[in-house]
């Protein structure tokens, strides 16, 4: 067992084993016993489910413990410089191609307006909402290219 799942059922009452996981009495306090059903997932984390509708922030609040404490503590992977610069790059970099990929998409919906524009076609109110549409993500793309590529 991990120290989530030990956690959790040191705190609960009327703890039994069922199946691959345990039953307990919901701390909220129902009238019937052994509503709760808890498990241990393959992550180490805690499984909680009320039988009669609890939600497991509620459950985890009733006892003092947190969300948070259903879960092993993240492995913090230590990185040098060098590392950490290179995953900044990485990450700019792909926000630089998909800020590049919408303004390719919303260059085409702007190039078939123009050439409806140009063959003297209206364009109908779906047409013009996704002109602005358009207009909007073009401003939103060049924001985030702006701030990725200051000095």
């Amino acid at each position: 067992m991990s120290a989530p799942v030990d956690r959790i059922l040191a705190v609960l009452e009327g703890v039994r084993r069922s199946g691959p996981g345990w039953r307990a009495n919901c701390p909220i306090g129902h009238k019937s016993r052994g509503t709760l059903a808890i498990a241990e997932a393959d992550t180490g984390g805690v499984l909680l489910h009320c039988h009669a509708g609890c939600a497991a922030a509620d459950i985890v609040a009733a006892v003092g413990l947190e969300l948070s404490d259903l879960y092993p503590p993240r492995e913090r992977i230590e990185q040098s410089a060098a590392d950490r610069r290179e995953n900044r790059e990485r990450l700019a970099l792909a926000g630089l191609r998909a800020a590049a990929e919408l303004l390719a998409v919303e260059g085409h919906v702007l190039d078939d307006a123009l050439r409806m524009q140009a063959r003297g076609e209206t364009l109908s109110a779906e047409d013009a909402e996704r002109l602005r549409t358009a207009r909007k993500r073009i401003a939103g793309a060049c924001a985030a290219l702006a701030r990725e590529v200051r000095p």
